[in-house]
């Protein structure tokens, strides 16, 4: 039988319990919160700029939080995760995902990735589709377009130039919303830039993230594999990932089903918090906690 969810218990108070995995040479932070007592997990991957505080409006979402674990972890040598060696992979970050799930010991594991979170979430799929139960892409994509290429290029030169990353972030934060989303909280800049720039204080760690994504293996040939439920959200004036990268990856992916949302950008788990938490619960409870549970075998897939 599915698990029981429950939409109605009172909202828990928001707590966080910080936690360190050890990899190398070096430790790897994450963050629980949520029902600590669910044999569901729903691990968050971010985008770049952004750890756990992106997720604000799911963590408080009342219908995450009591019926989901929910866990956050920072890349290497992002937030409070050591970088562990100068030089690191795509893959490399994938499996710090993977030693992070294997942590929590879960019945069933959903993942969610934003943006580049999404490139990393759709590999993991691929390699381990044994480990998760379902995926949820947002705003994400297999290929970069020539917008999000030359952002990326202009930040880099910008970097190695000695311009701080906080003072970059002011060209770099209005990509990633709608005209209407920034009308309406450009009084918060400022303090999302602070949290961007706490995020990615190692200028080094940064860049060598930049450098994986780059190299990152090629995806294309990874959807047709990706067999478990997948729910794509996208946002019809994202510029970084527009909506036909979202159609490109719900015709390769077979158990896939697309929502493109109005008047949205880049973030649309933020500009469209309710729309998307209710999308994402939905697909939870009907897609993922009703159908019998796989057991864990975790085995890359040839």
């Amino acid at each position: 039988m599915g698990q029981t969810v429950n939409q109605t218990k009172p909202f828990m108070r928001l707590t966080f319990k910080e936690k360190y995995i050890n990899i190398e040479k070096g430790k790897i932070c994450y963050y629980v919160c949520g029902n600590l007592e669910s044999h569901t997990s729903i691990i968050f991957l971010n985008g770049l700029y952004h750890g756990k505080e992106a997720w604000t409006k799911q963590q408080r979402n009342t219908s995450f939080h009591v019926n989901f674990k929910m866990v956050f972890m920072d890349y290497r040598g992002s937030g409070n995760s050591d970088l562990i060696v100068n030089d690191f992979t795509f893959e490399d970050v994938v499996s710090d995902i993977r030693k992070v799930i294997e942590a929590e010991e879960s019945d069933k594991t959903i993942v969610i990735g934003y943006s580049i979170g999404g490139l990393f979430a759709t590999y993991y799929s691929y390699m381990y589709p044994n480990d998760i139960e379902g995926l949820i892409l947002l705003n994400t994509g297999i290929s970069i377009n020539i917008h999000a290429s030359q952002m990326l290029y202009s930040l880099v030169h910008f970097i190695n130039n000695g311009i701080p990353l906080k003072e970059v972030l002011k060209f770099i934060l209005p990509w990633n919303y709608s005209e209407q989303y920034l009308e309406k909280v450009i009084d918060f800049e400022e303090t999302v830039r602070e949290n961007y720039n706490n995020y990615n204080k190692n200028v080094s760690a940064f860049l060598n993230l930049l450098t994986a994504i780059k190299n990152r293996p090629d995806l294309h040939s990874t959807l047709e594999k990706i067999k478990i439920p997948t729910l794509l959200i996208g946002g019809n004036k994202d510029y970084i990932f527009p909506i036909d990268f979202q159609k490109e990856l719900h015709s390769k992916l077979s158990n896939s089903v697309l929502y493109i949302l109005d008047n949205c950008g880049h973030a649309s788990f933020i500009e469209k918090d309710t729309e998307v938490n209710s999308i994402i619960f939905d697909f939870l409870t009907n897609e993922i906690l009703s159908k019998k549970h796989i057991p864990f075998n975790a085995q890359p897939h040839n």
